[in-house]
């Protein structure tokens, strides 16, 4: 994961989170494990005799080859062209797939509209640019929909889950492979803007974070010496 693309004026850093979200532990057990297990079930009990196959079957290899499809359509997508980050002194774009890896979504924002920047600890979340909710847990769910409330925490918690048992070793293994400073697990950034939408930006090498340091500076941007552990964007189209 160090093969980051330079240029005198600008740094091009690969989206990651997007494979880590395409092999996620829950991804594998729903879209994998379930469908294998039930198949290799019905199979059996078809093969010795037992019984026929039924309805349940039929849905989850549907399932299973569905799910198939999109790991290869994204695997192959993120191959010939993945998602980045395309940082300069004046603006910030995000170049991603949008659903289908065939149709893609270039999303700018001039460095000026940056209204905060701080650290951040899991950069492998769902979305890595959406809307910031800056409303307290309590408030989503009284305040504003209980079903978005609830939606938030469970994808929030599954998330912090998913980074530290899953997301996070895998990231461990690649800096050290790198000899890469383990410090940098929480440096990625969380760029804020003053449309109240976000960026996300994995940081893998020491080098990739002194250039966008160097960036901000020039353009008297600090960071916040805050981190926060994770964050929920809200996608936007």
């Amino acid at each position: 994961m160090k093969d980051k693309v330079y240029s005198e004026n600008k740094i091009i850093i690969k989206n990651y989170s997007y494979l880590f979200n395409s092999f996620s532990p829950f991804m594998l057990f729903l879209g994998f494990a379930i469908p294998i297990a039930v198949i290799w079930k019905y199979t059996n009990i078809f093969l010795i005799g037992e019984g026929d196959i039924n309805l349940t079957f039929y849905i989850s290899v549907i399932a299973l080859s569905y799910v198939i499809k999109v790991t290869i359509q994204r695997l192959h997508g993120f191959k010939i062209k993945p998602p980045v980050f395309i940082i300069s002194k004046d603006n910030l774009i995000y170049d991603h797939f949008v659903e289908d890896y065939k149709f893609r979504n270039i999303v700018k924002k001039d460095v000026d509209s940056i209204s905060r920047v701080k650290f951040i600890v899991n950069s492998e979340t769902i979305n890595s640019y959406g809307k910031v909710n800056k409303n307290s847990l309590i408030k989503r769910f009284f305040k504003d929909d209980i079903g978005d409330g609830f939606i938030w925490l469970v994808t929030y918690y599954l998330g912090l889950i998913s980074f530290f048992f899953f997301y996070m070793p895998i990231k461990i293994v690649v800096l050290l492979k790198n000899r890469e400073k383990l410090s940098l697990l929480k440096k990625n950034l969380l760029i804020e803007f003053n449309d109240q939408t976000a960026y996300i930006i994995n940081i893998y090498s020491e080098s990739d974070y002194k250039k966008i340091y160097s960036i901000l500076k020039e353009n008297q941007i600090k960071i916040d010496d805050s981190v926060a552990l994770s964050i929920n964007l809200k996608k936007e189209k």
